[in-house]
């Protein structure tokens, strides 16, 4: 009996620890199910609008298209052209919106671009419920539903913010398990969805279903705003120790700030949580040009190794895993095999659950169990898209089977995204995964104008001879990805390109500010292991305050017993080490020269980079005191070191 008790202890212990170490994961499942439910009925509603209103035809003629070749051919390349322009709009805004929010969102948190995304869904939705109630509405009126959308920044800026939320919390080791976790929850809400619309469009049409699309994007938004925790950022939850140690860096800085009337400038994580952020403050720093600068600048400057090149091969390869995504699969079955709303929605969701299958079983199987690099996964990835496409391309009205083959071969189609994600986060530092996610988001976001032209182009003319052209197209540029990760795995093997070894190495952890310890106490200073120093006054940069600098050598295990002897040239040597390395981070050489006068028209420097190097001088430590009276000997005796003295005295230092 005890037995059985402490296994359903330790099982409820396991069930709490999965739930509690949940985050965006519950939120992907939600907007997987918002999307996927009203995703087919969308593209419905839309080829319905063409054909009855742009159109001109009659309802029967609609809904009995495949009777009519003609009217079918010519609603297809009418609808091909509202595609094209769709496509634009979903992918034009969202362009900016990305990479205004990637660099706002390193700084901020995550949880903003979270809530725009699900709002967006939630007007997007709205919008079509309001247009099935107005059945004579041109189907222009969808594109501006479709603005609505791009609002919030779209499905692409989600996927960007929910991965980059991946990348705060998680390690290195657990990020591809858990980014893959998360996206193949999101990939459950296809199937799940496409049911569950399939179930209330035949009972109640398109009301109940845009209206329970709607209820799913206020839900998300509630866990965003109630249940999810801020990843990093000025709203982040802090551990006590941490916080103790960020007061502490804060308190030397403003010491120091003190002491040489240097400008003290709020731009470190530390800072944030002491300035007061409002409203108005993130809304103005949102709209900063500088955040696309920075985006950019962070995914193109040079990294250790070989990593920029592999980064700049990641987003290329994201792209053409783009482009294989035709954006006419519901018009081809529609045209050739002659199929509704409902049959097509069946078809979807045993293709979604493919997709799933592969996600949660076989991909975490082959990385984990098997310990099948990103490289590889990536690449089984593109030879599968191969497989799919070109199934996909022997459909016909006489070989129907085929269309339910294609998701069988297209297996291990995710196992591409989920790698090519997850190798971008651990490229990168993890106060660079927003910007670096941000510049690839908003390339991913311009793809469906790309795709929409292309696809566009091609499936309009071979419509009427060979309707399954458009397929071999996303095979040839499967082919092409998969040719570019089987180049990788070579540079790899080879060592050519050293894969691994661009990573960066010390940024498996969060990043952390580093902290100076301000000592007051005199006792302090008794009490060190070290011989204390002559006590050298030294002016400050304004006329009202000196600054009386404590220095103290930290002596050697194996020091001599002489040393006392050189006390006085090692106090010197000491002081003009400190006073030139504090010049250089200020970056002028008569710092402490200038009148307070002509210090106020200058741009003072930034307090943050001065108290980050003084962090970083070793085996000394110093005490920054204010002192109105200071004696004259010791500035007279300062005042007498000649040029050459100090030049000798840095040198030995």
């Amino acid at each position: 009996m005890s037995t059985l008790k402490s296994k359903m202890l330790k099982a409820k212990t396991t069930i709490r620890n999965v739930f509690s170490a949940m985050t965006v994961e519950p939120l992907m499942l939600l907007d997987g199910l918002a999307f996927s439910n009203i995703h087919v009925y969308i593209e419905n509603l839309q080829m319905d609008r063409v054909c009855r209103v742009s159109a001109g035809f009659s309802e029967d003629i609609c809904e009995n298209l495949k009777s009519n070749q003609e009217a079918s051919v010519e609603v297809q390349q009418k609808y091909s052209v509202f595609a094209l322009y769709n496509g634009i709009i979903a992918a034009a805004l969202p362009l900016f919106f990305i990479l205004f929010m990637g660099a706002w969102s390193d700084k901020y948190g995550r949880k903003v671009p979270l809530v725009a995304v699900q709002i967006g869904h939630a007007l997007h939705a709205a919008g079509y419920l309001l247009a099935s109630l107005f059945p004579s509405w041109p189907a222009e009126i969808l594109l501006l539903v479709t603005l609505l959308d791009t609002l919030g920044g779209g499905t692409v800026s989600f996927l960007t913010a929910a991965n980059s939320y991946l990348g705060d919390v998680t390690s290195e080791e657990s990020r591809t398990s858990r980014v893959g976790l998360a996206n193949s929850i999101w990939f459950l809400g296809g199937p799940a969805g496409t049911l569950l619309g399939t179930y209330i469009y035949t009972r109640g049409g398109y009301l109940p279903l845009f209206g329970t699309s709607l209820t799913l994007s206020i839900m998300a938004v509630v866990y965003v705003l109630v249940f999810l925790p801020e990843s990093h950022g000025p709203f982040a939850k802090k551990e006590e120790s941490e916080t103790d140690t960020q007061k502490a860096s804060l308190d030397m800085r403003d010491s120091v700030a003190a002491v040489y009337g240097i400008e003290k400038t709020p731009v470190t994580k530390i800072d944030l949580l002491q300035e007061d952020i409002t409203v108005a403050t993130m809304i103005k720093d949102f709209f900063n040009p500088r955040r696309i600068f920075d985006s950019f600048k962070s995914t193109l400057r040079k990294r250790e190794g070989n990593t920029r090149a592999l980064i700049l091969l990641l987003i290329f390869t994201s792209l053409l895993r783009r482009l294989t995504r035709s954006p006419y699969v519901f018009a081809f079955t529609r045209h050739v095999l002659g199929w509704e709303a409902n049959d097509y929605s069946l078809w979807v969701t045993y293709k979604n659950l493919m997709a799933t299958t592969g996600s949660l079983v076989a991909v975490p199987l082959l990385s984990i169990y098997f310990g099948i690099s990103d490289n590889v996964l990536a690449m089984i990835g593109a030879m599968s898209g191969i497989f799919e496409y070109i199934v996909y391309g022997c459909v016909t009205e006489s070989h129907k089977y085929f269309i339910w083959v294609a998701p069988v071969a297209a297996l291990l189609l995710n196992s591409c995204t989920i790698a090519q994600r997850a190798m971008m986060t651990k490229f990168v530092t993890r106060d660079e995964i927003g910007k670096v996610s941000a510049v690839l988001g908003a390339l991913d976001g311009m793809m469906p104008m790309i795709t929409s032209a292309v696809y566009t182009a091609v499936y309009h003319v071979s419509v009427s001879a060979f309707p399954a052209a458009h397929f071999f197209l996303g095979a040839g540029v499967s082919a092409l990805m998969m040719a570019l990760f089987s180049f990788i795995i070579k540079a790899d093997k080879t060592r050519e390109y050293d894969v691994e070894g661009a990573k960066p190495k010390d940024n498996s952890g969060p990043v952390k500010d580093k902290s100076l310890i301000l000592r007051t106490d005199s006792n302090w200073l008794a009490r060190a292991d070290s011989v204390p120093l002559d006590i050298i006054p030294f002016h400050g940069m304004t006329k009202s305050c000196n600054t009386i600098v404590i220095l103290s050598q930290i002596p050697k295990e194996n020091s001599t017993s002489d040393s006392s002897d050189q006390q006085p040239s090692l106090s010197r040597r000491a002081l003009i080490s400190f006073k030139h390395a504090l010049e250089k981070i200020l970056g002028r050489a008569n710092a402490f020269e200038e009148s307070p006068k002509k210090q106020s028209n200058d741009k003072k420097p930034n307090i943050s980079n001065l108290f980050i190097n003084i962090n970083n001088i070793g085996k000394r430590t110093f005490i920054s005191k204010l002192s109105d009276n200071t004696e004259k000997d010791e500035i007279r005796e300062h005042k007498k070191l000649t040029n050459t003295d100090k030049r000798e005295s840095f040198s030995n230092v």
